[in-house]
Order: C-alpha cells, then structure tokens, then sequence
C-alpha cells in the first residue's frame, strides 16, 4: 500500500512538474493579454492610451526583466520561449474591442521596441501609431471607421499640404512606404520599389518638397569609408505619376532651398533613440 502511495506521489509531482514547465511555454505564442500571465518581478507592464473619435487605443507591453527563458533540450545553447518585450495595441468602442495587434516579441536590435503614439497628429480623419524592432518598422495608420493599415515604416513625414505619409522603413534593408490618404491607398512599399543597383547600402532619411517634387536625402556607403565623396549627396526622387523612386548625385548644399516634410515619428531620431525600450 505505501509502495502504491509512493508511486502515486512520484506520478503526482511528475504531472506538477511537466505542468509548470507547459505553462511556461506560452509567452513566445499567447496573443491574448492577461495581467496574471506576466507576474512581477519577472516582467514590467506598463500602459498607454489615446482618444480618437469614436474609439480608444490602448497600447500595453510587457518587458521582460528576470525571466531567463527555457533551455532548448536539443541545442542547450540556445533559448526558447525567451522574449524581451512583448505589445498589444487594442483598439476600443466603447467597452467592446473592435481589433487587436499583437506583437510577440519586440527585440530591440540596437535601436527602439515598442509601440508609440505621438505627440501630435496630422489629420482628424486618421491615427498614426508606431511600432518598432525585430528590423520591422511598422507604421500603424488608424482610419475614422476602425481601419487598420500596417506599412512597413516606424519613422514618417507628412506632406505640407498632409495628403501624403512618407514612411522610412526602420529597418536594416532600405525602404519606404508611400501613403495616399486622400485616396486611402499605399502607393509604394519597400517590397514594390526597386533600388538603384549601383548605390551601396542606401537608407532613405529626411524627406523635402523642392521644385514641387518629394524627394529624399539618401545615405549610401560612397560617403563613408576610406575614401569618401565629400562634394556630392544622393537624391532620392518620388516621381507621383509613374510611382517609382529614381537617384541621382547633387551638389552638397543641394538641400538648402528645400521644404523639410514635418515629422510626426514618436521619437526625434536625429538626436538620437531616447527612452524608448518597451514602451519607456
């Protein structure tokens, strides 16, 4: 009877155990947030929220303070079920939750994490929001009727007169995403614009309005290493009637006389990526 006893004991801890080690197995793939799922002081939860018409949007992340992950038994160097930080964006009618994005795991790859809502707005019939890491950029554009657009992007301009979003993908690969709001369509994407075969790693900046064409100042490696261009720029060109982006060399003052597109990113990336690890 106690070797029966024992035996059931023995089966009742083993149970316990695979349990335990179950339930922890869910932080990389759970898409529904709840409080009691990230215990303190493993993980922070911090909150932010907005107004927009109708609607709330509410942002929640979760970062990741103590918890060391689970060993992968088959390559026990590596990590899984491991996250950094963790986001949700929901947006609210009232009560009712009318759509949820749900980022697993927001690395922050030498840059930003997180989802952002700036400070200021360009339109009253659109909300933009940020997300960031994992070399995604995302930019989240909210319209009036509860739509949800994703762009790759994560830092924007908009034009003087706010009908185009000039979207540069914070990413690792150039890239940026062109928004109509006007006509509530993406006219390019980093996927449908091709670059310059010539230019060695190109990364789209700072948009401008000059000559009443939208162009960018492009940072490629002709300006860098051992024996740089000191003279000249590279000029990335929006042409809006056949939608592609051409570049060209210009003078280095060739940006004086231009009109700097307003920018409505979370964060000022010119001075540098402060304070924003998971949403602090």
């Amino acid at each position: 009877m106690r070797k029966i006893s024992k035996y059931l004991l023995l089966l009742f801890v083993i149970l316990s155990v695979n349990e335990a080690i179950f339930s922890q197995l869910h932080y990389d793939t759970i898409t529904v947030f709840r409080v009691k799922d990230y215990p303190s002081p493993m993980f922070q939860i911090s909150y932010d929220s907005s107004r927009f018409g109708d609607y709330s949007i509410e942002v929640v992340h979760v970062l990741n303070v103590s918890y060391p992950g689970i060993t992968n038994q088959e390559h026990p160097s590596e990590l899984i079920d491991y996250l950094d930080c963790k986001g949700w964006l929901f947006l609210k009618k009232g009560t009712k939750t009318i759509q949820t994005l749900c980022y697993p795991n927001m690395d922050a790859v030498g840059g930003c994490s997180g989802i952002y809502i700036p400070k200021k707005q360009p339109r009253q019939d659109y909300f933009l929001v940020a997300k960031y890491g994992d070399y995604n950029g995302n930019t989240i554009l909210i319209y009036k009727d509860g739509t949800i657009t994703n762009l790759p992007g994560g830092i924007f301009q908009v034009s003087p007169d706010k009908r185009y979003l000039f979207s540069n993908y914070d990413s690792d690969q150039p890239g940026v995403s062109i928004f109509d709001f006007d006509n509530h369509k993406a006219l390019l994407t980093p996927d449908s614009a091709e670059f310059d075969s010539t230019l060695r790693e190109p990364y789209i900046r700072t948009w401008y309005y000059k000559d009443h064409t939208y162009m960018a100042r492009v940072y490629t490696d002709d300006e860098e290493g051992e024996h740089p261009d000191t003279l000249h720029i590279t000029v990335g060109r929006y042409d809006l009637k056949n939608n592609n982006l051409t570049y060209s060399k210009a003078n280095k003052d060739f940006f004086k006389k231009a009109v700097e597109l307003i920018d409505y990113s979370p964060y000022d990336f010119k001075d540098g990526r402060k304070s924003c690890n998971c949403g602090r």
